[in-house]
């Protein structure tokens, strides 16, 4: 964890999600066909962050900064799940679990490493604790993650905070982007960091914090700004709190499937499917779902 060692005991219902997406691995390790593109994780044998950052990029095809904030479309973190899935690497999220006790988990296989974020997150902070865990992946270090706003993390997280930033945030573009949208306003601001933020998909926390590592920003002016962003951050997450209680608008079911389950798991059974290698019938019970809903999953995951 964040904290170097994770002491308190852990909820039923985290380990009740741990469980549900194993099982999920143990059904896309048995339906997998060769249609599914999936990459051996590369061996790094150091501990570089700028190395394995790259590597990452690489084994991701990703570029960053995209050219405009829209680029991403209106979810960021579904931008950058979709990327790694597509790479054979699981992609979930959790429910019921509260931020304090996980921000996000990483457990390594050889193939179909799995990724699970907290679905109570701010979508922006998803995206730095999706990297986060993938550092994990790629160094082989399982983790289970909370929240540390301190600069108090063990080692390894430091190592994969770095990693995910420079990941995300390369040093070079993001000083010039950083930089441009400073040259452009008198004064650094919150609004000011959000907009250098937007053009990478992450949160203004993550943004603010490399502004600083970069050395664009110094002490005085990242404290200064870092509890404004950080209340602007937990006004979020209680208004997605606020949103879920109030009901006030309907999901289809098949958008909450793919929310918690991600598009690696349905592809592959329907790819199977396809491939004659299951029938209807195991179809259905590999989706563990009414088979109403299958045809939208169908839509979303295979014609998108």
């Amino acid at each position: 964890t964040l904290k170097g060692c994770y002491t308190k005991e852990i909820s039923y219902m985290l380990w009740s999600e741990i469980r549900r997406i194993e099982s999920n691995r143990d059904s896309i390790v048995e339906y997998a066909t060769d249609d599914i593109n999936t990459k051996p994780i590369p061996v790094i044998k150091n501990n570089n962050s700028t190395e394995i950052a790259s590597s990452i990029r690489r084994y991701l095809g990703l570029t960053t900064p995209l050219p405009t904030k829209s680029s991403f479309g209106s979810n960021p973190f579904n931008y950058y799940r979709n990327i790694i899935e597509r790479n054979g690497i699981i992609v979930a999220q959790v429910s019921g679990v509260e931020i304090e006790e996980m921000k996000g988990l990483s457990i390594y296989f050889d193939s179909y490493p799995i990724i699970a974020i907290n679905n109570k997150d701010y979508d922006r902070s998803k995206v730095f604790s999706l990297f986060h865990e993938l550092a994990h992946i790629f160094r082989r270090s399982s983790s289970l993650c909370t929240i540390d706003v301190d600069e108090h993390s063990d080692q390894e997280e430091q190592i994969c905070d770095r990693i995910a930033a420079e990941a995300l945030m390369p040093e070079i573009p993001f000083r010039q982007i950083a930089n441009n949208y400073i040259a452009t306003t008198s004064v650094i601001d919150p609004n000011c960091v959000e907009r250098i933020a937007g053009r990478f998909g992450v949160s203004s926390l993550s943004a603010l914090r490399r502004m600083y590592e970069t050395r664009i920003i110094g002490q005085k002016v990242f404290f200064d700004l870092l509890q404004v962003v950080t209340e602007i951050y937990n006004s979020n997450i209680k208004h997605i709190e606020a949103l879920r209680k109030g009901k006030n608008i309907p999901v289809h079911y098949y958008v909450k499937y793919l929310n918690q389950n991600g598009y690696l798991l349905p592809r592959t059974i329907l790819v199977a499917f396809a491939a004659g290698k299951i029938t209807h019938g195991e179809m259905c019970k590999a989706f563990g779902i009414n088979s109403k809903h299958i045809g939208n999953i169908e839509q979303a995951v295979m014609f998108k």
